[in-house]
């Protein structure tokens, strides 16, 4: 793993913002969406690393995610191994078992969780039973049936 100073440089961070613009630009163009897959277009709308995505394009800039890979590759890791021996979990339950500040998804709070569900729901990943497991009615907060939703050009705002 790289070593990175613990803030983006100043240069970093124009380059991250000028990454993401013309990224998010080229999504939100009718004539250039179809370049640039819904979920990698999603992770940097919300500042989430692209882990799904080989790309050059996001992999210098790994600092300046606000989610960062590490906690990307921990939580895939954590609901992957948990998917396989058959544990579901609902929203809430899953939140309160990772908890905020520990377990494989330190520093994610609820609106970072849901980034991470809805990548990795708009990657493909897990199966039905796992999204509906959780979406459980009355089991999940309301912003977290924005994972279900789909993600394109009408969703980006630039300003």
């Amino acid at each position: 793993m790289p070593m990175y100073p613990r803030e983006p440089t100043t240069d970093q961070k124009s380059m991250f913002n000028l990454q993401r613009f013309m990224i998010l630009q080229t999504k939100s163009n009718p004539q250039t969406s179809h370049l640039i897959p819904d979920e990698y277009a999603f992770a940097w709308y919300v500042k989430l690393y692209p882990f799904f995505n080989n790309s050059e394009l996001h992999e210098d800039l790994e600092i300046c995610f606000s989610i960062t890979k590490t906690q990307l590759d921990n939580a895939t890791e954590f609901l992957d191994a948990e998917w396989l021996k058959g544990q579901l979990y609902t929203f809430y339950d899953l939140e309160r078992k990772i908890g905020y500040v520990k377990g494989p998804f330190e520093g994610l709070d609820r609106m970072s969780l849901i980034y991470v569900l809805k990548y990795i729901k708009l990657y493909g990943g897990f199966d039905d039973s796992f999204w509906k497991k959780i979406l459980e009615p009355s089991n999940h907060p309301s912003e977290a049936r924005s994972i279900q939703r789909q993600f394109g050009p009408d969703d980006i705002y630039l300003v």
